[in-house]
């Protein structure tokens, strides 16, 4: 019997990943299923494992196991996918929602109990996304779990010098700085989902969306460093989100699961904070960020134009607006682009093609300059941000 589900598990995976996969996107998904274990690889040889894992992952040389039929590795790669598909379709459903801050705080659709969030979003639909667009999700969501596999923060301790960022390197050709601002796109989104299971553990009830609300500036953004102090983790407000955001999808998949189980869990989760803020985070070094990145926090865009002409249309729309004459009087202040970094990605501005997913046409919903400088004439936009917890 075990043998017959195995075989039936393994051709339904077999068939829809046929569909989906590309050979980029296969061996970006081999190297993740694949990857060195310190529980397998002795602890003395595990940097030099993963050295040539992702040599090989380079030179793409994982087999297809579509073409091989190795079930095992097809089974793997099924549940691979299925569960970077309800991320996918989650992300996507936030970014495209009328109140960012909102939908932010929900984490019904990626967790299997109920969060204390009354608000709640339906699942987004990957088939609304072109071929293009799908394909760009799949391998930036691939991209960040093998990326953040390969650098996750170490023990200070250890000493494990620096390694060479083999994600820059694909057959011998750099990556493109888009291709890495997919990845702190995730990387914001997932540091997203630690600001909600903290909200969750505060016991933050959201009132139902009755009213018109996504014009206000407090709505354009979610700031995940806000919920710590109500467990009284001061620390957690300023580093700890982005640290626990390098540690890719398993740990956060963990801990959703653990603190929407119940008041049992919500007290394991709070425990688990506490334990990590005052006793692991000290021991640990986070990894150095990557190079890359689309300039957001520049007062002469046309010399940034080349890094603009092969991205998606929203992207690009943005840069013409960035670079229209009224952007060029002055630039952000430090705060202020930071933030327009954090707003523009916590709405996959990196992904799409086009507006017609967004709650609003011309992209009106990203704050650009003129909206800040009339929020900053009664208050500054960073402090409303940083203050604002509906």
């Amino acid at each position: 019997m075990l043998g017959h589900f195995l075989h039936y598990k393994a051709y339904i995976s077999r068939e829809q990943l046929s569909i989906d996969l590309d050979n980029d996107l296969l061996q970006d998904a081999m190297a993740i299923v694949h990857f060195p274990t310190t529980c397998i690889t002795p602890h003395d040889e595990y940097e030099t494992t993963v050295a040539l894992h992702m040599a090989k992952w380079s030179r793409r040389q994982f087999p297809n196991p579509l073409v091989t039929e190795n079930r095992i590795d097809i089974v793997k790669l099924g549940g691979l996918f299925r569960r970077l598909h309800k991320y996918m379709s989650d992300y996507m459903a936030k970014a495209t929602s009328p109140s960012i801050a909102r939908a932010y705080l929900c984490l019904d659709n990626v967790s299997k109990g109920r969060s204390h969030s009354r608000y709640a979003h339906k699942p987004f639909n990957l088939n609304g996304l072109n071929y293009d667009e799908k394909k760009r999700l799949l391998q930036t969501f691939l991209r960040y779990e093998l990326f953040y596999k390969v650098e996750h923060p170490r023990v200070k301790a250890e000493g494990v010098t620096e390694r060479i960022r083999f994600l820059a390197v694909k057959g011998g050709n750099r990556l493109q700085k888009w291709d890495l601002e997919g990845i702190r796109c995730v990387h914001e989104y997932v540091r997203s989902l630690y600001g909600a299971v903290l909200a969750h553990c505060s016991g933050v009830h959201r009132p139902e969306p009755e009213v018109r609300i996504a014009s206000r500036a407090s709505h354009w953004h979610f700031n995940p460093d806000l919920y710590g102090f109500d467990l009284e983790l001061p620390g957690i407000y300023t580093h700890n989100t982005p640290m626990l955001a390098d540690f890719g999808f398993e740990l956060i998949s963990t801990l959703i699961n653990v603190a929407t189980r119940g008041e049992k869990g919500r007290q394991k989760a709070i425990k688990w904070f506490k334990l990590f803020v005052n006793e692991t985070e000290p021991t640990l070094k986070r990894s150095i960020l990557f190079p890359g990145g689309l300039a957001l926090n520049f007062d002469r865009p046309r010399t940034r134009e080349k890094d603009f002409e092969k991205t998606p249309g929203v992207c690009q729309k943005l840069f013409a607006a960035i670079r229209s004459q009224e952007w060029l009087g002055s630039a952000y202040e430090p705060s202020e682009a930071a933030l327009r970094r954090s707003v523009f990605r916590q709405r996959a501005w990196f992904l799409l093609d086009d507006s017609r997913l967004y709650p609003r046409p011309r992209l009106s919903h990203f704050p650009l300059k003129q909206h800040m400088k009339n929020h900053s004439r009664k208050k500054s936009l960073c402090t409303q941000f940083s203050q604002t917890r509906l």
